[in-house]
């Protein structure tokens, strides 16, 4: 994604009237779990993700495939 795209997206999904957990998915396959609006910020031309365990994750917007909800379970 470009950043302006990203940073749109990334908005849209912690903005939401009601939060809710969603994923970040990488060109890499990886996905990042977001469970706090807060959780993802932007550090000059990089985005840092800062898990509730205090791991970073620093990654290019471009990188960014996707943004997605968590699925919810089934019964």
């Amino acid at each position: 994604m470009t950043p302006r795209h990203f940073a749109a997206a990334l908005g849209a999904y912690t903005h939401r009237q009601s939060f809710k957990s969603f994923f970040i998915e990488l060109a890499s396959g990886d996905r990042i779990l977001v469970t706090h609006p807060e959780a993802v910020i932007l550090r000059g031309e990089l985005w840092e993700y800062v898990s509730p365990t205090e791991r970073h994750h620093v990654f290019e917007s471009e990188s960014v495939v996707q943004l997605l909800d968590v699925p919810s379970p089934t019964v």
